[in-house]
């Protein structure tokens, strides 16, 4: 048999750490294979050998790292390294303000950004105010358009009916009238007289030629029939309609017994005299 191999008490430790975390990953396998299992002699072995390497490595690389470590304070505690160390301080320094200094502009553009998009969101909300003003303003023009077309249209139609109503009321002539008294006002009352007098007698087929007003009788109209030589005498004191009708009766009484006169007189009721 081979001598065994010395360990330290470094490796002693490596060794019986690494050993507990074997046994810790053999009973997590015992748990999930849920079977009672124990490592063999052969395995143990292998596993020292493997523990005794690890150990090795281990207590190597600490020897290192202190090594380095003892030889970085050495150089430290030198004057002359100094001068090195200061440099990348400096270095850092500027660094650091340049770090700050793009931070500052980070910020900087952040708040211009955010003030650009809360300026584009104003420009954006006036210009969507302007459109609905603009809409608005433009259906009130149309309202009042429409609402001044409706005024004028039924301004109109009442302006109609109401000079329609005057008319019927206080109809005016439209034959010739002659005034003998040389008067520049004829009386509402006369005008009234020979409309109505003019639109009766249309009636039974005769048209007013011309009316006169003879002198210093107020209350006489004398009537020209066209086609006819006589002329009709009436009065504004009876009806224009009753007059009208006895006009036409005395045209057929005249042409009938073919007699030819100058003049008929009309102002009586139930009479009328011609010469």
């Amino acid at each position: 048999m081979s001598e065994p191999e010395k360990v330290t008490q470094g490796e002693h430790d490596a060794i019986a750490e690494l050993f507990e975390k074997h046994q810790a990953t053999i009973k997590t396998m015992q748990a999930e294979d849920h079977r009672p299992q124990s490592p063999s002699p052969r395995s143990s072995r292998i596993f020292r050998k493997q523990s005794h390497k690890a150990a090795t490595t281990i207590l190597a690389t600490k020897k290192q790292d202190s090594t380095n470590l003892k030889s970085n304070d050495k150089s430290i505690s030198s004057p002359e390294s100094h001068a090195p160390i200061v440099e990348p301080r400096r270095d850092e320094e500027k660094i650091r303000r340049k770090g700050k200094f793009l931070v500052g502009q980070t910020i900087a553009g952040e708040a211009r950004d955010r003030r650009d998009r809360e300026l584009e969101h104003i420009r954006l909300r006036k210009e969507h105010k302007r459109k609905k003003l603009m809409i608005i303003g433009g259906l009130c023009l149309l309202v009042v358009l429409v609402l001044v077309v409706a005024v004028d249209y039924i301004t109109g139609v009442f302006a109609e009916r109401e000079a329609a109503r005057r008319e019927a009321e206080h109809p005016t002539p439209t034959v010739e009238i002659i005034d003998e008294n040389s008067t520049k006002k004829i009386s509402t009352r006369t005008q009234e007289f020979i409309a109505r007098l003019e639109a009766d007698i249309k009636e039974y087929g005769l048209v007013i030629e011309r009316v006169v007003l003879p002198r210093q009788k107020a209350r006489e109209v004398l009537v020209y029939i066209r086609g006819r030589s006589e002329y009709y005498k009436t009065t504004i004191d009876r009806s224009s309609a009753v007059q009208a009708e006895d006009l036409a009766r005395m045209t057929k009484y005249l042409d009938s017994r073919g007699i030819h006169c100058g003049y008929v007189d009309l102002r009586v009721e139930g009479k009328a005299f011609y010469r």
